[in-house]
């Protein structure tokens, strides 16, 4: 996957360690990018998940640092079967 920016619209896909699982399908906004593939990004969930605010880059208790392999991109306007398209691409390469 290409590098993310800066308020690019992402989905928590990857069941990589406890802490992602919890935000598996949850969908927010990069407010901190990854120096690298393999780095964390920090996401700004749209729903509260108990986090931290993103060095006061995202609401408090909205934000979590998610490996970039765990997030997909997804556009604003994506419909309930194109999200679902999206998914099995990516878990299944159907």
């Amino acid at each position: 996957m290409p590098r993310l920016l800066l308020n690019d619209r992402v989905e928590v896909v990857g069941e990589l360690d406890t802490n992602t699982c919890a935000l598996v399908g949850l969908v927010g906004r990069v407010v901190i990018q990854g120096r690298g593939m393999g780095c964390d990004v920090c996401i700004e969930f749209d729903e509260y998940i108990g986090g931290h605010n993103g060095d006061g880059r995202g609401n408090q208790g909205h934000c979590w640092y998610v490996a970039h392999s765990n997030l997909i991109k997804i556009p604003d306007n994506r419909t309930f079967k194109q999200k679902i398209e999206d998914r099995c691409k990516y878990l299944y390469n159907c």
